[in-house]
């Protein structure tokens, strides 16, 4: 049996297993990623990824092959109520104009001003061939058809047994880390006893089809269309093809119901029911079944393994925030792993992981729950009559803090997740603020994302920063923000979204998050920046 050793082993090719790969390949460390299908999901599962992720994306220079993918998402629009999607007057929804509420305008422009990117509808099976694409074209390695049959670790490494699907053979992986990628079911989690508690809001039958639903639509279509009739209730989804739908229908386990009891006969009739056209041919691709749940693990790391995505905390659909949750995780450990990997931090870092995203993951999932609560979607029954209130989808997406070993940060600088609050503290995301370059205009975050980055008025800390940099052994990229420099501040503000004075100077670390500032510059810039940075790697 061969046997191979590689320094990171990613189990899992969907959404977030390929954007861990994608994030190693930036900090040029070598992994291997295993899935057990033949090729990237052919089921849409989440339908875009929200704000924060996209600002990652834009970093791998991704974001326009996104969006270009996701093209055909543009014209799915609002959520519609009726008996039969026949009897919806898609007409007329379709051709009013669309009234945005007030309080999703002002989303919308407070987004213009703390990003330079929104959110894109795209689907899964849509970004997927994207983000494998691109791992192919920076040298990734992948094996499709491959499954993870067994593993054990120690204190050295993890070892792992991976199985060609196809002709059977076996090879040995020798991984220093292991990142669980492998879904919400994770046969890593469950091998390893992390338990994952919460709560369960319905088990549900998702049916992928294609049907000719041309004359019930115009130029775009719906984006959501809950269906309620003597025959059948559940949601229908547009998926960004004109062509291309699915209809979710609950099912009771507890009941003795499973997916057996979903033949292709009865998903087709059921769609049609939906539908309300009894003869319309339906093409019926996909049917998976799916739980909708609030559930967060016990643990996100365990030894030299980590868990990301939905291995490590599940969260109903409402809101969109799983798979972007998701990317986040990946995007968090990564860094860490290529600090630890590469020898320029602590592996005491990579404790940082589990402090910093468990508790946004509780966070997420818990608002998430709140919108399902809201009845939004059929398939999800209100549990409570109270009003479910759950905070708005920028402050879930960008206004978390971390609290870890990996920030430095002062009590009075500290703040509650229900606070949007970009300013400069650490343990933020760092501010968006448009700069110039070479007549060029480029925003403070398209600075972040391989290196920590200082940023500073005085030539004095870039030269600190070399200094520093050389000393410990860790890259540190300088630049110097002002109105006449290579650098310009468009509109003279960027020190007061950073909370500095001309004296300052704020330490970034490479995920894009404020690991350390100094708001006037009174201490000793070289003592002071190695001291933070050598916390920040957790070399203490």
């Amino acid at each position: 049996m061969n046997e191979k050793h590689i320094p990171v082993l990613i189990v899992g090719g969907g959404l977030v297993g390929l954007s861990a790969a994608l994030f190693l390949s930036h900090h040029q460390v070598p992994y291997l990623l295993i899935e057990r299908h033949s090729n990237t999901s052919i089921h849409p599962r989440s339908r875009g990824i929200n704000i924060r992720a996209m600002e990652i994306m834009r970093q791998l220079g991704l974001e326009e092959e996104i969006r270009k993918a996701g093209a055909s998402m543009k014209n799915n629009l609002g959520i519609v109520h009726a008996e039969t999607l026949a009897q919806a007057n898609l007409t007329k929804h379709l051709s009013s104009p669309k009234k945005i509420p007030p309080i999703l305008l002002e989303l919308m422009e407070q987004a213009k001003i703390l990003s330079p990117t929104d959110g894109c509808k795209c689907t899964q099976d849509q970004i997927e061939p994207v983000l494998l694409n691109a791992i192919h074209q920076r040298g990734g390695k992948t094996l499709f058809n491959t499954e993870l049959i067994h593993f054990q670790q120690d204190e050295n490494k993890v070892t792992a047994t991976i199985r060609n699907r196809i002709n059977g053979k076996k090879e040995i992986i020798h991984a220093d880390y292991f990142i669980a990628a492998d879904g919400a079911n994770s046969f890593i989690r469950n091998r390893l006893g992390i338990k994952m508690p919460g709560q369960s809001l319905g088990h549900q039958i998702n049916m992928l089809f294609e049907a000719d639903l041309s004359g019930l639509l115009l130029d775009g279509s719906f984006s959501i269309c809950n269906i309620k009739n003597s025959q059948t209730e559940g949601t229908l989804f547009s998926v960004g093809h004109s062509h291309r739908f699915t209809y979710h229908v609950t099912y009771h386990p507890e009941k003795g119901e499973s997916l057996k009891d979903f033949t292709n006969e009865i998903c087709i009739k059921l769609i049609q029911q939906a539908i309300g056209l009894h003869q319309i041919d339906i093409k019926l691709l996909s049917i998976l079944p799916w739980e909708a749940a609030i559930r967060v693990a016990d643990l996100f790391q365990y030894g030299r393994i980590f868990l990301v995505g939905d291995a490590a905390h599940i969260m109903p659909p409402t809101g969109g925030f799983g798979g972007s949750t998701g990317i986040q995780d990946a995007h968090n450990l990564a860094w860490k792993l290529a600090a630890v990997i590469k020898y320029q931090a602590s592996p005491v870092l990579l404790e940082t992981y589990q402090t910093e995203r468990q508790p946004i993951g509780k966070f997420t999932a818990e608002q998430a729950g709140l919108l399902a609560n809201s009845g939004v979607f059929a398939i999800m029954k209100k549990k409570t009559d109270e009003p479910p209130n759950p905070a708005d989808g920028l402050l879930i997406s960008l206004a978390y803090q971390y609290h870890s070993s990996a920030v430095i940060t002062n009590i009075d600088e500290k703040f509650p997740m229900t606070y949007l609050v970009l300013d400069g503290r650490p343990g933020t995301r760092a501010p968006h603020v448009w700069l110039e370059r070479q007549n060029q205009k480029l925003s403070t975050l398209d600075l972040f994302g391989k290196n920590f980055v200082l940023l500073t008025e005085l030539e004095s800390w870039s030269e600190t920063a070399c200094e520093v940099s050389e000393s410990i052994g860790v890259p540190i990229d300088t630049y110097s923000i002002h109105s006449k420099g290579n650098l310009k501040d468009i509109n003279n503000d960027w020190k007061s979204h950073y909370g500095i004075s001309e004296e300052g100077a704020v330490l970034v670390r490479p995920d894009g998050f404020v690991g350390w500032r100094s708001i006037n510059g009174k201490e000793n810039p070289k003592q002071a920046l190695k001291l933070a940075l050598s916390q920040l790697l957790c070399k203490l």
